[in-house]
């Protein structure tokens, strides 16, 4: 009688079990029913947040490939970012790799809004520029981020951990055409005889805001009937901080030498005298002949 009673109390324990079993996996099933992450307004919403912030801390790697005519080229930017309001400090390098040699320039900025300081290649220097001109020379880490258009994400599924799109041609240039152009160093409207392919962004949202932000892509340019020019660029920025963030100028920036803006962007306004192009004995070349003015 007890080895029966027994059994009863193990049979009884055993649905017990299996009833709470099936509990749990209809509660999961049940959570497995949320609905799908609207990928597009969650990036949206962070993207907006983040080209809103005003205090925040970041880092900038830009790689550009060139191969033209059968050279290669690698220049990376490697930057850290710190700003605070209209501060920004630029801290970090470019390193240029080319038929074998590499050359490394240390850099360092801090712009107050109204003064740029900066010190390269051991010289320290002060200019006044607008912070366009500043954004458009020193770069900045938000130069590719911008809110994408929702057709980018259809199809795309999962988290906004890891969001990887694929961009086409014409969209790339709709949203890069500047950046792209000032990278490659050619004109907007030069973008119309460049194919663009592979285009990729890649991203992450934490806490709301943008943790990391990822474009790339190539460029090509026919030269002539056989010669193409290669460009393979990415840009990779990372957040690292939100707020709170302290920008620290350089020891004795105030004292710096002060240079005309010409000196880092150059004056549109040059106009050259014939005499200071060519004299009357200049030569000039000829069917790789080098002939004088008085014999042509």
């Amino acid at each position: 009688m007890k080895k029966w009673l027994s059994m009863i109390m193990v049979l009884a324990l055993l649905v017990c079990l299996t009833a709470c079993g099936e509990n749990a996996a209809t509660n999961n099933d049940d959570g497995e029913k949320d609905e799908p992450v609207d990928l597009y307004t969650v990036v949206k919403d962070a993207t907006e947040k983040t080209l809103a912030a005003t205090s925040y801390e970041a880092k900038s790697v830009c790689v550009l490939d060139t191969e033209m005519f059968g050279t290669k080229m690698n220049t990376t930017s490697d930057l850290v970012f710190t700003c605070n309001g209209k501060e920004v400090g630029v801290d970090g390098k470019s390193v240029v790799e080319m038929m074998g040699s590499k050359t490394e320039t240390p850099c360092r900025y801090y712009y107050d809004g109204e003064w740029l300081y900066m010190t390269m290649l051991g010289e320290n220097y002060k200019m006044l520029v607008t912070d366009e001109e500043f954004k458009s020379q020193a770069g900045h880490p938000g130069e590719y981020i911008v809110v994408l258009p929702e057709a980018l994400f259809e199809g795309v599924t999962g988290t906004a951990d890891d969001v990887e799109l694929t961009v086409d041609d014409a969209t790339m240039k709709s949203l890069y055409g500047k950046a792209i152009g000032d990278h490659i160093g050619e004109e907007i409207d030069d973008l119309s005889q460049i194919t663009i392919k592979d285009g990729k962004i890649t991203l992450s949202v934490k806490d709301g805001y943008l943790a990391a932000f990822n474009v790339a892509y190539t460029c090509e340019i026919t030269m002539g009937e056989e010669d193409t020019v290669t460009y393979a660029c990415s840009q990779a920025t990372t957040f690292t901080k939100y707020g709170d963030v302290t920008v620290t100028p350089m020891e004795g920036y105030e004292d710096f030498e002060e240079m005309d803006d010409d000196f880092l962007f150059g004056d549109e306004d040059i106009v050259w005298e014939d005499d200071e192009l060519f004299e009357d004995d200049d030569f000039f070349f000829e069917d790789d002949e080098l002939l004088s003015e008085d014999e042509l």
